[in-house]
């Protein structure tokens, strides 16, 4: 029991309630009921008190009770933090997966795990021929730096109808990114699809490179509508659009 382990640590540090409650910040009520069961400590106080008692954050939260780790219970051991062995298990259910439909675990791990633990996850996410399915629901759990590789992959792949929905979520400068390599590969077709979700310096871009290049009169023909007014005139400029401007 919880309760009953904290009272050991305490005692095997030779502290009395009132020493730990000092240390703490609390009162020697407040550790009188963790040790009779009655309440437990905040989460704020789960690193302190466990440096306190020189155990883990760990061991407090199950009472030193060392418990079996399954993928039936993945939920409840979530619910307090990833320990190495429990990460162990959730990488090696997505090494075992041929397809993303055939995990045991959830997206919602990614809410848990750390930073370094997502990126290696996405590795093996990327290497999935399904792995588009779970995208939505993990990248509200993925920093920039993640989201970044996440597009890299799908441009890669050339998934590009598969960027549209996310592209909300991400920053300006993965925007950049994508508006360069969909440049690069000619995809205009899906450039119009996005256009709408690009800011004006994006569509600046999309401009010079086309003028930059010599491109056909009519590539911008489809875009133009998406342009401000300077950006018409520009493009009235180079490539004679006339009346077009008053569109």
């Amino acid at each position: 029991m919880v309760s009953a382990y904290l009272k050991a640590c305490r005692k095997a540090g030779n502290l009395t309630q009132n020493d730990v409650a000092e240390k703490m910040g609390v009162t020697p009520q407040a550790i009188s009921k963790w040790e009779r069961g009655e309440s437990l400590p905040d989460i704020s106080l789960l690193t302190d008190l466990a440096k306190l008692y020189g155990v883990s954050v760990e061991s407090i939260l199950n009472g030193n009770e060392k418990k079996e780790i399954s993928l039936e219970n993945i939920g409840e051991s979530l619910n307090a933090f990833v320990s190495d062995d429990l990460f162990t298990l959730i990488k090696e259910d997505f090494e075992n997966a041929n397809n993303i439909i055939d995990l045991n675990v959830t997206p919602d791990v990614f809410l848990f795990i750390t930073n370094t633990q997502k990126m290696q996850i996405l590795d093996i996410i990327f290497t999935m021929p399904d792995y588009i399915v779970i995208v939505d629901d993990i990248l509200p759990y993925l920093n920039n730096m993640q989201r970044l590789n996440l597009m890299r992959h799908i441009l890669a792949c050339k998934d590009y109808d598969n960027i549209e929905p996310i592209m909300p979520y991400l920053s300006k400068a993965i925007k950049t990114e994508i508006v360069f390599e969909l440049l690069e590969n000619n995809a205009y077709g899906f450039l119009e699809e996005i256009m709408p979700l690009l800011g004006s310096e994006h569509k600046d871009m999309l401009i010079q490179h086309v003028a930059n290049n010599n491109y056909a009169t009519d590539t911008l023909d489809n875009f133009y509508s998406f342009f401000d007014k300077k950006q018409r005139k520009i493009l009235s400029e180079l490539y004679e659009y006339g009346g077009n401007e008053n569109e």
